[in-house]
């Protein structure tokens, strides 16, 4: 899985100048779930965390524990490691897009 924006559009406030981690993992569960196949019901029962936080996580409202998102990725077939390197790539990606050119000052009018 090779990510380099958010998956899908979590749930970020605008005012701050990156998306919050939790944001991001939820993001990258749920799309690496959507590309298994899974339901969300499914990955609730294989990893034994409830449905209703599963689509906490998921949407990025609830900030899971490492033993929560380790159950998860496990249940996905996907590495812990791997997980955080993909949300290394989606932060960096982010702070690609969104800094200001080298040397550029803005003036006010």
């Amino acid at each position: 899985m090779t990510v380099t924006a958010l998956p899908t559009a979590p749930a970020h406030d605008a005012s701050r100048d990156e998306p919050l981690l939790r944001e991001v993992f939820g993001a990258l569960l749920r799309r690496t779930r959507s590309e298994r196949g899974m339901t969300l019901r499914e990955l609730a029962a294989a990893s034994t965390v409830s449905l209703a936080y599963l689509s906490e996580i998921e949407r990025g409202h609830k900030e899971p524990s490492s033993e929560v998102l380790g159950a998860v990725c496990h249940a996905l077939g996907l590495r812990m490691l791997d997980l955080v390197h993909q949300a290394t790539l989606v932060l960096a990606a982010h702070e690609r897009a969104t800094a200001s050119p080298a040397g550029v000052v803005a003036l006010a009018a």
